[in-house]
C-alpha cells in the first residue's frame, strides 16, 4: 500500500471538496445607501466621503446606521484602466466596520482598484463616482477571514456637492472555517475508500473475464 500516494490523494480530494464548498456557497446582498461628498470635485486626487443613511440587512448581514462606519476613500489619478475610468484607489483596511456577518462582529477590507469613473469639472458642484469593488470580510478580532466579496458603488448628484450613493455587496462567498475542516477531511477519506473499492471491484471483474 502506497501511503504517500494516499496522502497526496487525500490532500487533493480535500482541496477539491473545499473548492466545491466555496463554489456552491450562495450569493447574498448587503446594501448601504446615503450621501456622498467629493473634495475637491473637479480634480484628482480627491476624497470620497460616504455617510450611510439606509441599510438593508439579510440573513448574513446585520447592522445599524448608528454603528456602521465607512472610511474616507482617496481617489487617485493615473488609473491603469484608461478610457472612461480615470481614477484608482489603494487598499483600505477596515474600510467598513460596525456590522455582523453570520452573527460575528466583522470588518470589510477593501482591495485596491483601478477602474473608477470619476466625473466632475472645476466650478461645477455635481459629479459622480462609479466603480466595482472587491475585498475580504474578516473577524473584527483578527482571527480569520469569513468571506470574499464582489460588489459595486454608484454615486451621482446634480446641482449640489452632496450626492446620493448606493454600495452593494452583490456576491458574497463564505470561506470555510477551521471547524469545518474535519468534516471535509472525513468526506475526503470516504471518497478515497469508495474509489479504491471501485478499482478493486473492476480489477476482479477483469480477472474473471480473462479466465473465462
Amino acid at each position: 500500500m502506497n501511503f504517500k500516494n494516499i496522502g497526496l490523494g487525500l490532500v487533493a480530494t480535500a482541496a477539491a471538496v473545499s473548492s466545491v464548498a466555496l463554489a456552491q456557497a450562495p450569493a447574498h446582498a448587503f446594501f448601504i445607501g446615503g450621501t456622498a461628498d467629493y473634495e475637491p470635485l473637479g480634480s484628482l486626487p480627491a476624497t470620497l466621503k460616504l455617510t450611510d443613511g439606509a441599510i438593508i440587512n439579510d440573513a448574513q448581514f446585520t447592522a445599524t446606521v448608528a454603528n456602521l462606519e465607512i472610511k474616507d476613500l482617496k481617489l487617485l489619478s493615473g488609473s491603469t484602466a484608461g478610457g472612461f475610468y480615470n481614477a484608482s484607489y489603494e487598499r483600505v483596511s477596515s474600510y467598513i466596520t460596525g456590522f455582523k456577518f453570520n452573527g460575528v462582529e466583522a470588518v470589510f477590507d477593501l482591495a485596491a482598484g483601478n477602474e473608477v469613473a470619476f466625473n466632475g469639472a472645476p466650478g461645477v458642484a455635481s459629479g459622480s463616482v462609479d466603480y466595482n469593488l472587491s475585498g475580504i470580510i474578516r473577524r473584527q478580532d483578527g482571527t480569520g477571514a469569513l468571506a470574499q466579496v464582489v460588489g459595486s458603488l454608484n454615486s451621482a448628484g446634480e446641482n449640489t456637492r452632496t450626492a446620493n450613493f448606493s454600495l452593494t455587496f452583490g456576491q458574497v462567498t463564505e470561506i470555510p472555517t477551521p471547524a469545518l475542516l474535519p468534516g471535509l477531511v472525513g468526506m475526503s477519506i470516504a471518497a478515497l475508500r469508495k474509489k479504491r473499492k471501485d478499482e478493486e471491484l473492476n480489477a476482479g471483474v477483469e480477472r474473471a473475464e480473462a479466465r473465462a
